[in-house]
Order: C-alpha cells, then structure tokens, then sequence
C-alpha cells in the first residue's frame, strides 16, 4: 500500500514537471526576426523600367547670341544720332549766281532735289513741273545766310505744286527748302491785293510793298511762306494770310517766335 502512494506521487510530479517545462518553453522569446514572421504576407517590388532612355544635353557656360540683320537705312540713320553735338554736316553746294536762270538751275542740280522725283511724297509735286520766276524775299530773321533769298514757283496744269528756296549770299547760292503747295498763285497775296487791302484800311501808303519774312505765330516758321511789310502813315504794317483770312497787321500786333526784327 505504501509503494503504490508512493508511485501515484512520482508521477504525478513527473507530469508536472513536463506541463511547467511546456509553458516556460511557450512564453520564452524567439530568436527569429520579426520582419521574417510576415514573409509570407508581403511581395517583393517590381524596379520600374524607364519607356525610353534619357538623353543629357549639357549647357554650355557662353552661349554666342546671334546679330540681328538691321537695315541698312537703320544704320544710317543710328551712325548720324551717335555722333558728338559738334558734328557738323556737309556743307550743300554752292554755285555762282548772276542771273534769275542761275537761281533756277540751283534747285534743279540740287541732288535732294533730283532723288525726290521719286519720292512718293515730293514726286508727284516735282516731276513734270515747270519752275517760274524767281521772287525775291528779304529776311528780317536772325542773320542766316544773306539778306536776301529766293522762291521759285512749280507749276503744273496752271497751278502751283511746289515751292522751293534758295539762299544767296554774295553772288553765291545753294538750295534751302522745298515745300509741295496746291495753289492758283503765287505768293499767295499780291502786292496790288496788299495795297488795296491796306487803303481799306484807311492807311494811306508812304512806301513799295516789300515780300518779307520772320517767324511769327501768325505767319509760322515756313519760308516758303512770305507776306508784304509796307510803311504808312501810321507806321509799318504788314499783310499777312492767316488761317485762310487776308489781314493787316501793325508791327506791335505781331508775336515773334524767333530771332528777327521787324
């Protein structure tokens, strides 16, 4: 009876042992990675493969930059602005001058004059014209080249298209302006209108009407554009057409804009 307890005790120590041995087995930590106990969860990535090989074009540190094309009328006209203020352009070509003839032919051999038949906007006034007599005007401006200069009437079809102007100093001449007109006559005013109109005026005339010019804000700063200057009884007066309208004006009534006497 005592050997059977005694049995009945060892195994029952021996089954216990073996369960406790289990359970310190369970509960004691692996050695295995963690990222290992998923392994069979997770897919290795496909590397991605580029549709077309890339090409590297490398920058050059300089670039040259490329000289635009400018026409040359553009160079002309930038190598005259780049120019110091003393520069001086070329003088025109004088010629002698001893007859109303010489006067006319000035304009004619003018070479400004010969390239603007072809000009679209001086042409038409220009070519076939037939130049005129040769009106003497004085200038009572800022001395400028003489005394005196010259206009010559182009007539074409029995009407004035152009008026140039020539400087004379000295027995010696050279082209200055041209201006296209459209008129019946010229000068605008005749000396028998001016003193008609200056006897309207109730001014009796001690004087010959004289074709002058300075610049005035009634008159502008073309020379092309004389009026008569006469002496009367109640001093000098001048005819002048302004803005269309024929009007006599007395010296003090004028307002000069530049340089001049009157």
């Amino acid at each position: 009876m005592k050997s059977l307890k005694t049995v009945l005790k060892l195994l029952f120590l021996g089954g216990l042992a073996v369960v406790l041995m289990f359970l310190i087995k369970s509960t004691a930590p692996s050695n295995k990675p963690v990222a290992r106990l998923f392994e069979s969860k997770m897919s290795t990535p496909t590397p991605l493969k580029p549709t077309s090989t890339p090409k590297i074009i490398p920058t050059p540190l300089h670039t040259a930059i490329p000289t635009p094309t400018i026409p040359s009328a553009m160079v002309t006209k930038a190598a005259v602005v780049s120019k110091s203020a003393n520069y001086t352009p070329e003088p025109p070509e004088r010629y002698p001058v001893k007859s109303a003839q010489d006067i006319i032919n000035v304009v004619l051999n003018d070479e400004r004059f010969k390239q603007s038949i072809n000009d679209p906007i001086f042409g038409p006034h220009v070519k076939g014209a037939i130049p005129g007599e040769p009106i003497q005007v004085r200038w009572l401006g800022e001395a400028y080249e003489g005394e005196f200069y010259y206009l010559i009437p182009f007539w074409q079809n029995d009407r004035v298209t152009g008026i140039a102007q020539v400087w004379v100093n000295k027995g010696m001449a050279h082209m200055g302006m041209w201006s296209n007109a459209d008129a019946e006559k010229f000068p605008l005013v005749s000396r028998k209108e001016a003193k008609s109109l200056a006897k309207e005026q109730g001014l009796k005339i001690t004087g010959e009407p004289e074709l002058v010019f300075f610049e005035t804000l009634e008159t502008g700063i073309a020379l092309t554009h004389p009026f008569w200057r006469m002496q009367t009884d109640q001093g000098v007066v001048f005819v002048i057409q302004s803005l269309g309208e024929i009007k006599v004006f007395y010296d003090d009534e004028l307002h000069t804009t530049g340089e001049g006497g009157k």
